[in-house]
């Protein structure tokens, strides 16, 4: 398991190559790993690709740290979608990153899996 925020983007390195297949946050699609290097996680399903980077991932551990109850992947998304939307450059179109962030945290054993 990740044990800091320094330690995250290591144990994402580690755990996904080129190829596989990760569960999305609902549903009973999978997105595939097209790339994964020092500073992004790249993934893709039929209709989009995106990437999420580790400073993303290491400010959503950062923030889980400080929402101890939110531990549903797809509630814990739902509060990055707040957060990015509430910040001093806020983002208001069509984010990835906070699901992306949560499937990433989900699948490290950080948060939970939605039933």
């Amino acid at each position: 398991t990740v044990t800091s925020q320094t330690g995250a983007w290591d144990a994402v390195r580690a755990r996904y190559a080129v190829g596989d297949t990760v569960p999305a946050l609902v549903g009973s699609s999978t997105m595939r790993v097209e790339s994964v290097g020092s500073e992004d996680l790249c993934l893709s399903q039929r209709l989009w690709s995106a990437c999420v980077g580790r400073a993303d991932v290491e400010e959503a551990i950062r923030l889980l740290a400080v929402v101890p109850g939110c531990r549903s992947a797809v509630a814990f998304s739902e509060f990055l979608r707040g957060h990015y939307a509430t910040r001093r450059a806020a983002e208001t179109g069509c984010l990835r990153r906070p699901n992306l962030c949560a499937v990433v945290l989900r699948d490290l054993g950080l948060l939970y899996p939605t039933r």
